[in-house]
């Protein structure tokens, strides 16, 4: 093991495995988000979207299910 890693970082390289200690708070609240999210911290999660995003695609993200956002009356 080396001190100093083999491999090049870019300035504006992100590490999806570090977002947790940064993004989740500790405890119940941090938990709640983990069983509901764990998949945001993934790298396989953000690989696909940066594939879906470089096939023009421009996912939206809703907080909440269909069933529970706001909707115009017809």
């Amino acid at each position: 093991m080396s001190a100093e890693p083999w491999y090049g970082i870019g300035e504006h390289d992100v590490f999806p495995e570090e977002f947790g200690p940064f993004l989740v708070p500790a405890g119940a609240l941090g938990d709640e988000f983990l069983g509901a999210h764990a998949d945001l911290l993934t790298v396989e999660f953000w690989v696909r979207m940066q594939e879906r995003v470089a096939r023009g695609e421009l996912p939206d993200v809703f907080p909440y299910r269909a069933d529970r956002r706001l909707t115009r009356p017809a």
